[in-house]
């Protein structure tokens, strides 16, 4: 039985597809090490960070060392082609300070200006004063606020410089409250189970560091009922850990 032969056509066809293959792993041998080498030049070639000048924004004067501690992981960085602003927003998350402006200076400097966080709030521990920004971050104390918080130990209430988060909303809520509204606050937290809050306007309140909005609104609602406006009897502590408020004399 004879073979049937390939049409020359096909046979041509198959071969120009095998020249073509050779010529291109040809080229991809030849070129490959020219863009390896064109790429790593290009590379070189990116000015890179070499000086971040940290000023205030208000002054232009240098910021501390402390806060330019801030930017030292941006030198060498390039100075171009990658999100700096946001390496650097990231990096402050938790900074004293805030970022106003960031610019590039050709060939490597990056100016950043910063401005301090305003205090809201003052802590007190072991014996120290500290300022609270409105997000928690413990700052240098500047004055003293409406509300005082006070901790037994730092490491109860804070952690790498930020006041704890459940903690930090409990603030807000005491602050904003219109039951505490009138009068400064000052909160001594003994431990999450027993934190006592002081004014002038009426007794000791003791609550949970879970308390929330609820616990409030029914203390607003003791305070202004006529039990308790027309009692003659002096209290000295009402303890809202509990299902129902406790008055103490």
């Amino acid at each position: 039985m004879k073979r049937s032969k390939k049409p020359r056509s096909t046979a041509k066809t198959t071969a120009v597809g095998r020249s073509s293959s050779l010529l291109w792993s040809m080229i991809q041998r030849v070129l490959a090490p020219a863009f390896l080498l064109c790429s790593t030049l290009v590379f070189l070639a990116i000015p890179r960070i070499h000086e971040v000048q940290c000023l205030y924004a208000d002054t232009q004067q240098p910021c501390s060392e402390q806060e330019r501690a801030y930017f030292d992981t941006l030198e060498g960085r390039p100075l171009f082609f990658i999100d700096i602003e946001k390496i650097i927003r990231t990096d402050t998350t938790h900074a004293p300070f805030v970022i106003t402006t960031i610019s590039k200076t050709l060939p490597t400097t990056l100016k950043v200006r910063i401005s301090p966080l305003e205090q809201i709030y003052t802590l007190s521990s072991n014996d120290e004063l500290y300022g609270l920004s409105q997000t928690g971050v413990i700052i240098p104390y500047h004055t003293q606020t409406a509300l005082h918080l006070t901790c037994q130990s730092t490491e109860m209430c804070q952690s790498n410089g930020v006041l704890s988060p459940s903690l930090l909303t409990l603030v807000e809520l005491l602050s904003t409250h219109q039951v505490f509204s009138s009068t400064p606050l000052t909160i001594t937290i003994t431990t999450p189970h027993h934190i006592a809050v002081h004014n002038d306007a009426f007794p000791t309140v003791l609550i949970t560091q879970s308390a929330d909005s609820g616990t409030l609104d029914t203390l607003e609602a003791l305070l202004s009922s006529p039990d308790y406006t027309q009692s003659t009897t002096t209290i000295r502590e009402i303890d809202m850990r509990f299902r129902l408020p406790v008055l103490r004399i």
